[in-house]
């Protein structure tokens, strides 16, 4: 764990002690009750990053958009041009309501060389 992150956990777990508690040196007791707090705070972080993680793989290009057919959250089309995001899942079109995000609008035509 890179050193920006142990010392943001640490200061997570210590802000469980008072200022008066952190004078003498801390008891057994003490010192499982500081461990536990840095463990819950790891574990709760990695909980967090997993589901992100998750999220972020879920996401996938489905190719063109297909009339009728379900999409879920984190998917990607192409619709007359455009690449839209899925928000939620949807039978909808693209464009038709708040389900999807356009994510890259389609460009103009090219004019033909001369």
């Amino acid at each position: 764990m890179d050193q920006v992150k142990f010392d943001d956990v640490f200061e997570r777990a210590r802000a469980c002690y008072s200022a008066d508690a952190l004078k003498k040196a801390p008891t057994r007791d003490e010192m499982l009750d500081f461990l536990q707090a840095t463990i819950e705070c790891l574990v709760t972080d990695q909980r967090r990053l997993e589901s992100r993680i998750a999220e972020l793989e879920a996401r996938e290009y489905r190719g063109p958009h297909e009339d009728g057919k379900c999409y879920t959250r984190g998917q990607y089309v192409s619709f007359k041009g455009s690449l839209w995001h899925c928000n939620c899942e949807t039978t909808q079109r693209p464009g038709d309501g708040p389900a999807w995000t356009l994510a890259v609008k389609a460009g103009r035509d090219g004019k033909d060389a001369r």
